[in-house]
């Protein structure tokens, strides 16, 4: 049995490649499946026995600050500190900055990654030092753990090189959880401010990482046990993922839901198809259908003649229609409205007018026009792919809508096309085919003309 009991969770990256959601907030604070990254963390490093969290901030830390304000009465039993990394210099100086607040063994988190219970105790049973590791299907990630395999240990082979971007096909990538002990922080001192561990003809990232120590450790002889975990944590690295990782979340809640809580407040006049979670004071009213696996929070409406698709997640305080047909994850006080047809993850205090056809990522407090309609489908119906910071990235998905940052607005019968961002307090006029990402704090406006004659 582990006696880890303090972890640190590095949250101080700027997360650029998840823009426009990190425009305005931590990645750590990124909803997924209705809670920030940070909350899932929490509540499992709260399962396995954790006492101890500190986290590292670093971009709008500010908002870190607030946010375990407000929410300080849910994490009150445990112990939590807030360090600040001024300058996104790396990981190992980021966790340099734990040293005074840890005890002999303690496990660090990616601030990005999401992880469950089991694969905590997993690391921890171990014991330090020890490192996550996913399996992934295709040579596309630039860190990567290459290991010599051996049937008969149980960490499954040994280490063989801490590295980026190797020209050997390399599957077995870093799942964000380690074990660790106070040794590492000399390593983590003295590291030269760039990657050096790589192949000839490689250049590394200018950064001070985390992975540059433990690759100095294991040179020197140190025992580092690679741990394989069953199944993969998961990294939300671009904005597409919010959505992929929630929808996950949202069916495997749905594989273990047995039997429907409809609280004795509530006033259901609709039709339910399956097991549900219906909170306090919801009112749903007649007409509307519930399919299976669908969770309603407190004080929410659902207007007459909606459907609910499964694996749905609705917030509190939310207006669902009329006649809206939904599915996907929505936050708290979102608006759907009258025969709106709305998917994928809507944060906090979004809204859709009526008419429009949406499906997406959509951030806090984001406007979508009347009649605003999105394209999803390549015509070539092969994957869509996002421009991210001037790199073409492929999504993996055959359909997608725009990803809208926070306060975001579309005008009435505005069109953006598969996988277009809108940046944070951006702004999409009236008529406008959007073919391009429009950056934050940026207009996009239709060019027109109009002719008045005599008849």
């Amino acid at each position: 049995m582990s006696t880890i009991t303090t972890a640190v969770i590095l949250a101080a990256g700027r997360g650029t490649r998840i823009e426009p959601f990190s425009y305005t907030r931590p990645k750590a604070l990124i909803p997924i499946a209705n809670k920030p990254i940070i909350v899932h963390q929490l509540e499992a490093l709260d399962a396995v026995g954790i006492k101890k969290v500190i986290i590292i901030a670093g971009w709008k830390n500010e908002r870190m600050n607030h946010w375990l304000f407000r929410n300080r009465k849910y994490f009150e039993h445990m112990s939590i500190e807030i360090k600040i990394q001024p300058q996104p210099t790396g990981t190992a100086h980021a966790l340099s900055l734990a040293e005074s607040s840890v005890d002999t063994e303690f496990l660090v988190l990616y601030g990005d990654t999401i992880v469950s219970v089991e694969q905590l105790k997993f690391v921890m049973d171990q014991g330090a030092h020890a490192v996550a590791i996913n399996t992934i299907e295709t040579h596309n990630y630039s860190w990567q753990i290459l290991i010599d395999d051996d049937e008969e240990s149980e960490t499954y082979g040994h280490i063989r090189q801490f590295t980026y971007n190797s020209r050997e096909w390399a599957t077995t990538v870093p799942a964000g959880i380690f074990a660790l002990t106070k040794e590492v922080f000399k390593y983590l001192k003295v590291q030269p401010g760039f990657f050096i561990h790589t192949e000839v003809g490689i250049s590394g990232p200018e950064e001070y990482d985390l992975f540059g120590a433990l690759e100095d450790m294991r040179q020197e002889g140190k025992t580092i046990r690679p741990v394989m975990m069953k199944n993969n944590t998961h990294d939300i690295d671009y904005p597409w993922e919010i959505m992929t990782v929630s929808y996950h979340i949202a069916e495997a809640a749905g594989e273990i839901l047995t039997e429907s809580y409809i609280d004795a407040t509530s006033k259901i006049d609709g039709y339910i198809e399956g097991e549900v979670i219906i909170g306090e004071n919801v009112i749903i009213e007649e007409g509307v259908t519930i399919a299976h696996n669908v969770r309603i929070g407190a004080n929410t409406i659902i207007r007459r003649g909606t459907s609910i698709k499964e694996d749905t997640i609705i917030g509190e305080h939310c207006e669902i229609g009329p006649y809206a047909r939904i599915g996907g994850v929505f936050g708290n006080d979102v608006h759907i409205g009258f025969t709106a047809e709305c998917d994928g993850v809507w944060f906090d205090k979004a809204w859709c007018m009526h008419h429009s056809e949406m499906y997406g990522v959509f951030g806090e407090g984001v406007n979508i026009g009347a009649a605003t309609v999105c394209g999803t489908l390549r015509h070539d119906d092969k994957p869509i792919k996002v421009d991210v910071n001037g790199e073409r990235i492929d999504t993996g998905l055959i359909a997608i809508g725009p990803l809208v940052g926070d306060y975001a607005r579309t005008g009435v019968n505005a069109m953006p096309m598969p996988g277009r961002i809108i940046g944070a307090y951006a702004l999409v006029g009236p008529g406008v085919i959007q073919m391009q990402n429009v950056p934050p704090r940026h207009i996009i406006i239709a060019k027109t003309e109009n002719i008045i004659k005599p008849i």
